[in-house]
């Protein structure tokens, strides 16, 4: 009789113990599953953000100057931006220098000064701005020699 009770709360405990166990069994199912559920929630947001990302701006509502499209400042897109014909890109020239004379340096300065260029033939607000800063430069440089 002794070794029947024993073995009933044995049981008893064992039962217990299975018991406690399927119920934290359950609940980390029920977190690995609302994990997963979150995981799956942000995948999408980070899909939906790349594919936004990856639209062209015309899919996203903007409209783009088709003459601007790779640089604002393009020189081979000067004349089809308005250049006049007579407009002739400073880096051409240095190019067509013979290997010896082509430093990378005058290229770059010919390339920053086609920009240049192009900003004050396409802008007016640039244009009207630099214009200013040359008329006022000289007026104080006038001024400052007569004073």
């Amino acid at each position: 009789l002794a070794e029947t009770v024993s073995l009933r709360d044995q049981i008893y405990e064992i039962n217990k113990q299975v018991e406690q166990l399927v119920s934290e069994q359950s609940q980390e199912r029920q977190e690995r599953e609302a994990l997963e559920q979150n995981y799956a929630q942000l995948q999408a947001r980070y899909v939906e953000a790349n594919e936004s990302l990856i639209k062209s701006p015309q899919q996203r509502g903007q409209f783009t100057n088709k003459k601007n499209e790779d640089d604002m400042y393009d020189v081979e897109a000067a004349l089809v931006s308005g250049g006049s014909s007579g407009f002739m890109p400073m880096v051409g020239l240095f190019r067509s220098l013979p290997s010896l004379l082509q430093l990378r340096i005058f290229i770059l300065v010919a390339q920053a000064v086609d920009k240049v260029t192009i900003a004050v033939h396409t802008k007016p607000g640039t244009r009207l701005g630099f214009w200013l800063y040359t008329l006022i430069l000289h007026l104080y440089v006038i001024l400052s020699v007569i004073v």
